[in-house]
């Protein structure tokens, strides 16, 4: 039995940990959405001590005068009451009245209140034909508190013992959609509690949550400015500021526009955000779908369009049953986009995302039902919430984006300053090599020149005047191949390398000495290498030490000769490096004489100082090379002795 290949092996581990991830991914939007399901079964908090009014007599009498409600005209119904599922009776009004008998065995000691959670759209509020209050103006357009929860106080001296009289006025914004909830009777003080958490619920968290969009969407707006290559950016932008936008709808009572262009805008905000949403995802994940776009592209504007010029029933019509429905339908298509790549790349973020477009589908789902009078409107819409859950992941996400873009921009740049620095440094480094290159072929010119050239030009006058013999000619030949032997090892050298110098030099003397008789003591001890010592320097070192050598070659009965270098360190003049050719010959005047002028000739070209010490033992040529403040500095900290 064969064993599986290295391909099955990896694509067998691919697919289980695919499968751990969508195993995990199913348990956890299970969970969550349990957890969001919940939030369907929210109630008011009230008090222990309330008093539920839900048998209520209703009339369809539009006449905002109490005083002329037709006594035949009251018929008994039950809380809520949702004129959508009342049928043909309720379908063309846009106002009615409510009564209610409220028997108390005394007047309360105690202000009483009545909470009105969410009327549709616009009550008014009378005990004893005495106004409590009101939502808003019942003129067009009529004030919309069909989110927003009503506390009317009642005074306990317009109260009696016995029968008190409850009438509500309600008007809604067009016919046939009103709403009265089941109305709580409590005291003041305890009702109010519930009142002000529920108004918390209802209205303040949106307002927040809106604020949120708003300031989230313009931030991410800026950042899309900033990097206008990157799409995305820009289109969750408007995703969420048409987001903010529609949810003003929720909590604005007094709106500045005619209610079907307020409708219109509430509806396209809302549609436009989904059909945006669907375009991100495909940004995001860098996925080109040209044919899907566009056709929500001609959708959206075509049906907007059409929208704008209609009124009354068509545009609810078109509004709910196609409009809202295709929104919906590319919500969920974009959802299932971002599930199928969060499992395609198994990111923890795309997960936590993906869950949260879930449960924001769910309550747009919950929503359209709630549209279309399939759910009661008891608890009204819930999508405005799904921000709270949807927007931090995503957030994140492109938060974290940006920034490692920064990051990524910042170390280019960074690595860019770098290169240019490294290459500036480069083209520093070959200037100064060719600067040194021309210097090395002005400076070889020259000495070709004065030195080979002058040998040679001595040697042939020598030849044509015939006053040399060939001994002389010979001599003067050595002395030019010396020249430029001298030069090539110059050029050999390694930069301010003394004793590699001093090496080279050794190794060209040895044979001469040899040759001669002469016994070479070498003498070397550890020396430190000297700034700036080029080859400049080391041609004329070289130069001077072999002037020195053939000078003592020349004297009478020299048989030794000892080269030594040693490191000197003095506390006033500072360190410096010594150099001695120490012979044992006796010197003739004439030839010790021109070759100390040569010697100084030499030396005057560079820093170095030349002393001259003779004797009855021999002549020493003393040549000190002097280290500069750093090596000085670097020696004292060292604390080296050299001897």
């Amino acid at each position: 039995m064969t064993s599986p290949s290295p391909i099955a092996k990896t694509n067998r581990f691919f697919y289980n940990q695919k499968l751990r991830y969508v195993t995990g991914s199913l348990i956890i939007l299970i969970f969550s959405m349990a957890l969001a399901v919940m939030l369907f079964f929210y109630e008011i908090p009230l008090p222990e001590d309330k008093l539920t009014l839900s048998s209520i007599e209703f009339s369809p009498f539009e006449d905002q005068n109490i005083d002329n409600i037709p006594a035949q005209s009251w018929t008994t119904i039950t809380l809520p009451d949702d004129w959508r599922k009342q049928g043909e009776n309720r379908a063309s009004i846009i106002s009615g009245w409510y009564r209610h008998q409220i028997e108390l065995d005394a007047v309360p000691v105690q202000p009483l209140a009545i909470l009105i959670a969410s009327p549709r759209m616009n009550v008014a509020v009378y005990i004893n034909h005495n106004l409590l209050g009101q939502g808003g103006r019942f003129t067009d357009p009529v004030a919309r508190n069909w989110w927003t929860p009503l506390l009317f106080s009642i005074p306990s001296d317009i109260l009696k013992a016995g029968k008190n009289t409850l009438h509500i006025y309600l008007k809604t914004d067009r016919a046939g959609i009103g709403y009265l909830p089941e109305l709580h009777l409590a005291p003041h003080d305890s009702l109010i509690k519930s009142y002000d958490t529920h108004y918390l619920f209802r209205i303040t968290s949106v307002q927040f949550i809106t604020l949120l969009l708003f300031v989230q969407g313009s931030i991410i707006g800026i950042l899309w400015y900033l990097r206008k290559h990157e799409v995305y950016y820009g289109y969750y932008a408007v995703g969420a500021l048409l987001w903010s936008w529609h949810n003003l709808n929720i909590f604005t009572v007094h709106i500045p526009v005619s209610n079907i262009l307020w409708d219109w805008f509430s509806y396209t905000t809302l549609g436009l955000c989904a059909f945006i949403y669907v375009i991100f995802v495909h940004r995001f994940f860098e996925k080109k779908a040209p044919n899907i776009e566009r056709v929500m592209i001609i959708f959206a504007i075509l049906c907007s369009g059409i929208l704008y010029f209609l009124e009354g029933k068509e545009f609810h019509f078109i509004a709910q049953t196609i409009w809202y429905p295709a929104a919906y339908l590319a919500g969920i298509y974009g959802t299932l986009f971002l599930a199928v790549n969060a499992w395609k790349y198994c990111n923890t973020e795309l997960q936590i995302i993906t869950i949260s477009a879930f449960i924001s589908m769910l309550y747009a789902g919950h929503d359209i039902l709630i549209l279309h009078g399939i759910i009661d409107w008891k608890h009204g819409y819930f999508f405005q919430y799904a921000a709270l859950i949807l927007l931090p992941g995503f957030t994140t996400i492109l938060l974290y984006r940006f920034v490692s873009a920064l990051n990524e921009t910042e170390n280019l740049n960074r690595n860019f300053d770098q290169q240019l620095e490294k290459k500036h440094a480069e083209l520093e480094s070959n200037h100064q090599k060719i600067w040194q290159l021309e210097n090395e072929r002005a400076r070889l010119i020259l000495d070709m020149h004065d030195g080979i050239g002058g040998n040679l030009v001595s040697t042939l006058a020598l030849i044509e005047l015939r006053q040399a013999n060939m001994q002389q000619v010979a001599e003067a030949l050595r002395d030019t191949l010396d020249e430029i032997r001298l030069m090539i090892d110059s050029i050999d050298i390694q930069k301010n390398d003394l004793t590699f110098v001093l090496g080279i030099f050794r190794t060209r003397i040895t044979r001469k000495l040899r040759n001669s008789q002469i016994e070479l003591e070498w003498d070397i001890n550890d020396i430190p290498s000297i700034s700036n010592f080029d080859a400049c320097k080391a041609l004329f070192l070289l130069r001077i030490l072999q002037e020195a050598i053939t000078s003592a070659i020349k004297k009478e009965q020299v048989t030794k000769i000892r080269l030594s270098a040693y490191l000197i360190q003095q506390q006033t003049e500072g360190s410096a490096v010594i150099i001695e050719i120490c012979d044992n010959g006796k010197s003739l005047d004439s030839d010790d004489n021109k070759a100390r002028e040569n010697m100084h000739d030499r030396a005057r070209g560079t820093d170095y100082k030349l002393f001259f010490e003779s004797g009855l033992s021999g002549t020493t040529v003393k040549l000190i090379l002097a280290l500069d403040d750093e090596q000085n500095m670097l020696l004292t900290d060292n604390k080296k002795d050299v001897f």
